[in-house]
Protein backbone atom coordinates (compact mmCIF):
# COMPACT_ATOMS: atom_id res chain seq x y z
CA UNK A 1 0.00 0.00 0.00
CA UNK A 2 1.45 3.45 -0.96
CA UNK A 3 1.94 5.89 2.22
CA UNK A 4 -0.96 8.13 0.58
CA UNK A 5 -3.05 5.58 0.35
CA UNK A 6 -2.62 4.39 4.02
CA UNK A 7 -2.52 7.85 5.06
CA UNK A 8 -5.70 8.35 3.77
CA UNK A 9 -6.92 5.00 5.16
CA UNK A 10 -6.18 6.43 8.50
CA UNK A 11 -7.82 9.64 8.12
CA UNK A 12 -10.79 7.77 7.22
CA UNK A 13 -10.78 5.22 10.45
CA UNK A 14 -10.42 8.23 12.77
CA UNK A 15 -13.62 10.49 10.84
CA UNK A 16 -15.50 7.46 11.23
CA UNK A 17 -14.66 6.65 15.46
CA UNK A 18 -15.51 10.72 15.29
CA UNK A 19 -11.62 11.18 17.03
CA UNK A 20 -10.18 13.47 14.18
CA UNK A 21 -9.92 16.87 15.16
CA UNK A 22 -9.87 19.50 12.78
CA UNK A 23 -5.83 20.36 13.04
CA UNK A 24 -5.58 16.47 12.13
CA UNK A 25 -7.60 16.62 9.27
CA UNK A 26 -6.09 20.04 7.99
CA UNK A 27 -2.18 18.26 8.70
CA UNK A 28 -3.38 14.97 6.68
CA UNK A 29 -4.76 16.93 3.96
CA UNK A 30 -1.99 18.75 3.49
CA UNK A 31 0.50 16.30 4.06
CA UNK A 32 -2.10 14.00 1.57
CA UNK A 33 -1.28 17.03 -1.04
CA UNK A 34 2.83 17.23 -0.37
CA UNK A 35 2.69 13.39 -1.07
CA UNK A 36 0.89 13.38 -4.39
CA UNK A 37 3.43 16.40 -5.71
CA UNK A 38 6.07 14.80 -4.49
CA UNK A 39 4.53 11.00 -6.25
CA UNK A 40 4.23 13.42 -9.41
CA UNK A 41 7.46 14.67 -9.55
CA UNK A 42 7.44 17.56 -8.20
CA UNK A 43 5.26 19.33 -11.13
CA UNK A 44 2.04 19.44 -9.10
CA UNK A 45 0.68 17.94 -12.80
CA UNK A 46 -0.61 14.74 -13.37
CA UNK A 47 0.30 12.15 -15.31
CA UNK A 48 -2.31 13.46 -17.97
CA UNK A 49 -0.86 16.82 -18.15
CA UNK A 50 -3.99 18.34 -16.70
CA UNK A 51 -4.06 22.05 -15.31
CA UNK A 52 -5.09 21.61 -12.04
CA UNK A 53 -8.13 23.68 -11.27
CA UNK A 54 -7.35 27.53 -10.44
CA UNK A 55 -9.63 29.06 -7.51
CA UNK A 56 -12.14 31.65 -8.79
CA UNK A 57 -13.78 32.80 -5.82
CA UNK A 58 -17.18 32.35 -3.92
CA UNK A 59 -20.36 31.68 -5.12
CA UNK A 60 -22.35 34.93 -4.47
CA UNK A 61 -25.55 32.65 -3.50
CA UNK A 62 -28.23 35.71 -1.63
CA UNK A 63 -27.47 37.98 -4.26
CA UNK A 64 -28.11 35.44 -6.93
CA UNK A 65 -31.30 34.07 -5.32
CA UNK A 66 -32.72 37.67 -4.93
CA UNK A 67 -32.34 38.52 -8.42
CA UNK A 68 -34.36 35.77 -9.55
CA UNK A 69 -37.13 36.76 -7.14
CA UNK A 70 -36.30 34.58 -4.32
CA UNK A 71 -36.29 36.03 -0.57
CA UNK A 72 -32.93 33.81 0.66
CA UNK A 73 -31.38 30.38 0.43
CA UNK A 74 -30.40 27.15 1.90
CA UNK A 75 -26.97 26.49 1.74
CA UNK A 76 -26.20 22.81 2.50
CA UNK A 77 -23.04 20.44 2.13
CA UNK A 78 -24.39 18.71 -1.30
CA UNK A 79 -26.70 21.50 -2.68
CA UNK A 80 -28.15 24.64 -2.83
CA UNK A 81 -31.55 25.94 -2.94
CA UNK A 82 -32.71 29.30 -3.55
CA UNK A 83 -36.41 29.69 -1.17
CA UNK A 84 -39.07 31.98 -0.28
CA UNK A 85 -41.52 31.09 1.96
CA UNK A 86 -45.06 30.93 0.18
CA UNK A 87 -47.83 33.15 1.29
CA UNK A 88 -50.31 30.75 1.88
CA UNK A 89 -53.32 33.72 2.36
CA UNK A 90 -52.79 34.75 -1.73
CA UNK A 91 -52.23 30.88 -2.47
CA UNK A 92 -55.64 30.43 -1.06
CA UNK A 93 -57.08 33.56 -3.07
CA UNK A 94 -55.94 32.21 -6.42
CA UNK A 95 -57.77 29.27 -5.84
CA UNK A 96 -61.13 30.36 -3.93
CA UNK A 97 -61.97 33.66 -4.73
CA UNK A 98 -64.14 34.09 -1.27
CA UNK A 99 -60.97 32.68 0.67
CA UNK A 100 -59.55 35.84 2.74
CA UNK A 101 -57.36 33.48 5.04
CA UNK A 102 -56.24 29.67 5.97
CA UNK A 103 -56.63 27.78 9.22
CA UNK A 104 -53.58 25.33 9.80
CA UNK A 105 -54.98 22.47 12.23
CA UNK A 106 -51.74 20.07 12.28
CA UNK A 107 -48.92 20.32 9.41
CA UNK A 108 -48.44 21.82 6.22
CA UNK A 109 -50.92 19.60 4.85
CA UNK A 110 -53.65 20.50 6.86
CA UNK A 111 -54.46 24.28 5.86
CA UNK A 112 -57.64 24.92 4.82
CA UNK A 113 -58.67 28.17 3.24
CA UNK A 114 -61.86 30.12 4.88
CA UNK A 115 -63.97 33.16 3.76
CA UNK A 116 -64.71 36.23 5.90
CA UNK A 117 -67.21 34.18 7.89
CA UNK A 118 -64.91 31.53 8.64
CA UNK A 119 -66.29 29.19 6.88
CA UNK A 120 -63.99 26.54 5.25
CA UNK A 121 -64.09 27.22 1.05
CA UNK A 122 -61.42 24.44 0.56
CA UNK A 123 -57.66 23.33 0.80
CA UNK A 124 -54.60 24.58 -1.71
CA UNK A 125 -54.59 21.63 -4.29
CA UNK A 126 -52.43 23.45 -6.50
CA UNK A 127 -48.97 25.24 -4.46
CA UNK A 128 -46.63 24.35 -7.69
CA UNK A 129 -48.71 26.72 -9.78
CA UNK A 130 -48.77 29.40 -7.30
CA UNK A 131 -45.15 29.11 -6.71
CA UNK A 132 -44.74 29.44 -10.61
CA UNK A 133 -46.67 32.62 -11.22
CA UNK A 134 -45.24 33.86 -8.00
CA UNK A 135 -41.59 33.52 -9.66
CA UNK A 136 -41.57 34.50 -13.14
CA UNK A 137 -37.66 35.31 -13.64
CA UNK A 138 -37.32 31.54 -13.13
CA UNK A 139 -38.31 28.65 -15.90
CA UNK A 140 -41.89 27.11 -14.28
CA UNK A 141 -40.58 24.02 -14.62
CA UNK A 142 -37.52 24.04 -12.09
CA UNK A 143 -39.48 25.41 -9.48
CA UNK A 144 -40.58 23.45 -6.83
CA UNK A 145 -43.16 23.63 -3.80
CA UNK A 146 -41.99 21.34 -0.50
CA UNK A 147 -43.06 21.95 2.52
CA UNK A 148 -40.49 22.86 5.24
CA UNK A 149 -40.38 22.45 9.21
CA UNK A 150 -43.16 23.87 11.01
CA UNK A 151 -46.20 24.94 9.42
CA UNK A 152 -44.79 26.49 6.59
CA UNK A 153 -44.23 26.21 2.25
CA UNK A 154 -41.34 26.97 0.42
CA UNK A 155 -40.97 27.70 -3.16
CA UNK A 156 -37.84 26.89 -3.89
CA UNK A 157 -35.17 25.88 -6.92
CA UNK A 158 -32.14 24.14 -6.98
CA UNK A 159 -29.30 25.71 -8.03
CA UNK A 160 -26.93 24.58 -10.92
CA UNK A 161 -23.86 25.30 -9.20
CA UNK A 162 -21.38 25.03 -12.20
CA UNK A 163 -23.95 27.53 -14.18
CA UNK A 164 -23.81 29.91 -11.14
CA UNK A 165 -19.82 29.90 -11.59
CA UNK A 166 -19.90 30.21 -14.77
CA UNK A 167 -21.96 33.53 -14.74
CA UNK A 168 -20.83 34.91 -11.65
CA UNK A 169 -16.87 34.35 -13.14
CA UNK A 170 -17.78 34.76 -16.55
CA UNK A 171 -15.44 31.47 -17.63
CA UNK A 172 -17.14 28.66 -19.29
CA UNK A 173 -14.88 25.97 -17.83
CA UNK A 174 -15.80 25.68 -14.29
CA UNK A 175 -16.70 23.42 -11.25
CA UNK A 176 -18.37 24.21 -7.73
CA UNK A 177 -16.94 22.23 -4.75
CA UNK A 178 -17.69 22.49 -0.90
CA UNK A 179 -14.51 23.14 0.81
CA UNK A 180 -15.00 23.07 4.53
CA UNK A 181 -18.59 23.87 4.00
CA UNK A 182 -17.92 26.92 1.69
CA UNK A 183 -19.23 27.00 -1.74
CA UNK A 184 -16.19 28.03 -4.13
CA UNK A 185 -15.85 28.34 -7.96
CA UNK A 186 -12.78 26.72 -9.41
CA UNK A 187 -12.17 27.03 -13.35
CA UNK A 188 -9.23 25.63 -15.62
CA UNK A 189 -8.67 27.77 -18.23
CA UNK A 190 -6.27 30.60 -17.43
Amino acid sequence: MTELAELLLKVTKRLRKGKASPAFVLAAVAAAFALAFVTAGGTGSSDAGETPPRELGGIAVGSHCKRLGFDGQEVGAEKIYCQSPVDLKAACKREWATAVDIKIENGPYSGRCVDAAGVDVGDISDMLGHCRETLKGVRPEQILAEPVPGERWHCRLLLDLKAVCAGQHNVEAVKAANVNGTWRCYGTED
